[in-house]
């Protein structure tokens, strides 16, 4: 799982931009594809997280944060918990470092 994680600055750099309004959301798990759509819980939460980010940040699930928490490179700052449609009560963190930092 944290290799794929690994790609979140790739999506995240564009944020330091701060010209595009960019609201990010992040979250990992099963989806399912069909005719090139992307189903299921994960994409629902990950649309939920881009929901609650302001522009030019990214919000990500609980799972994403909890995998990165002892990589020194990526911090994150958690909001209040709250309900999300369809998926019950969250605890969303915003990301607010990454090891692309240096390109900002």
């Amino acid at each position: 799982m944290t290799d794929d994680l690994l790609t979140i600055p790739a999506a995240v750099r564009y944020l330091a931009l701060g010209e595009a309004g960019l609201r990010i959301g992040l979250s990992y798990g099963p989806a399912i594809r069909r005719l090139g759509d992307i189903f299921g819980a994960t994409v629902n939460l990950a649309s939920r997280m881009s929901d609650i980010a302001e522009p030019n940040t990214a919000v990500a699930s609980p799972e994403i944060a909890a995998a990165l928490r002892e990589n020194p490179q990526f911090k994150f700052e958690s909001l209040a918990e709250r309900s999300i449609t369809g998926i019950g009560w969250v605890t969303p963190f915003v990301v607010v470092s990454t090891p692309d930092e240096a390109l900002t």
